[in-house]
């Protein structure tokens, strides 16, 4: 992932949901 480019609130909220439902992915 890189860290170079700044994300907006948005893109960082898409990314965080995504990461959450595959967590979910990976626990269940």
């Amino acid at each position: 992932m890189a860290q170079t480019k700044m994300k907006t609130d948005k893109e960082f909220t898409i990314d965080s949901i995504s990461l959450h439902f595959t967590n979910i992915k990976f626990v269940h």
